[in-house]
């Protein structure tokens, strides 16, 4: 209460916010990690622990909502983590380890050259490093100015994180791959309920998923079929084989003098045999 009275002072502007939240973390850094699994205790407990938030499920194997105010909530972060892509968010604040390091870098993306201002190919840069420890706090930054690389280290990752909400119109605004490819990510609910069904067609009835993947091809914008393509790359890659229009709409779309940036971003989740046979069969 005392944090969002003060909050409330300086209009909720997202640099003080995040300013007043990494300082609010480092005065609870001693209590917090000394006691790091009690928000996990009280949920195997069943006790009550009020209204929750479902945006951390985003990241989060076990997300919980330790309080929920009118602009920001509080919010204890479990999981065994894989590592995530450079991203950035349209949520300000601070977060703190309070179990496992985090090596985080940061980077600013120059756009050279972009669709609709959907899909962008261009420069990602990194400008920092810094390797924090449980009991560390630092600022989260909201959109292009907190682009940002975390790898995890050691398992699990627990963190605790203040926080304000979502853009509802944009959740993740901008994931940046290494590869220099940027762009918005839509509903993920909605996103995941179209490639669930995706998934069944391709298990039971291959060639209605071919048939749907070439209609879908033909109408979606880039960043919408890079999307695609990624999410079945990586979450069902029986289905690669069946993934070769979408690869020959990428690159028939795209300039030819950035498909090796297309090339390197799809070999982030694939080897480089398994993209040679792809392309070899969109193009016959």
């Amino acid at each position: 209460e005392a944090l969002q009275a003060t909050c409330a002072q300086t209009g909720y502007a997202p640099d003080a916010f995040s300013d007043l939240a990494t300082t609010w973390l480092e005065d609870f850094a001693s209590d917090a990690t000394s006691h790091p699994w009690e928000p996990l205790e009280r949920v195997a407990l069943q006790r009550e622990l009020g209204r929750q938030s479902d945006y951390g499920r985003q990241v989060s194997e076990l997300p919980i909502t330790l309080y929920r105010g009118e602009r920001f909530y509080i919010e204890y972060l479990y999981w065994e983590g894989s590592t995530l892509i450079a991203h950035d968010h349209g949520f300000c604040g601070a977060h703190m380890p309070l179990i496992g390091e985090e090596l985080v870098t940061r980077h600013d993306f120059a756009e050279k050259w972009s669709e609709n201002d959907e899909l962008a190919i261009g420069r990602l840069r990194t400008t920092a490093a810094r390797l924090i420890r449980p009991g560390d706090a630092s600022p989260i930054l909201s959109g292009p100015d907190g682009i940002h690389f975390v790898y995890y280290v050691g398992r699990p990752v627990v963190s605790l994180v203040v926080r304000t909400y979502y853009d509802k119109r944009q959740l993740f605004p901008n994931m940046s791959l290494k590869a220099g490819i940027s762009l918005p990510l839509a509903n993920v609910e909605d996103f995941e309920r179209s490639i669930t069904a995706l998934k069944h067609l391709a298990r039971h009835a291959p060639e209605r998923f071919r048939k749907t993947i070439q209609a879908r091809a033909k109408t979606m914008d880039l960043a919408r079929l890079w999307r695609l393509f990624n999410y079945l790359n990586v979450t069902a890659p029986d289905t690669r084989p069946l993934l070769a229009p979408l690869l020959e709409t990428l690159f028939r779309r795209v300039p030819t003098e950035y498909h090796a940036a297309l090339e390197e971003g799809i070999q982030e989740q694939v080897t480089r045999s398994e993209l040679v046979s792809l392309r070899h069969r969109a193009n016959h």
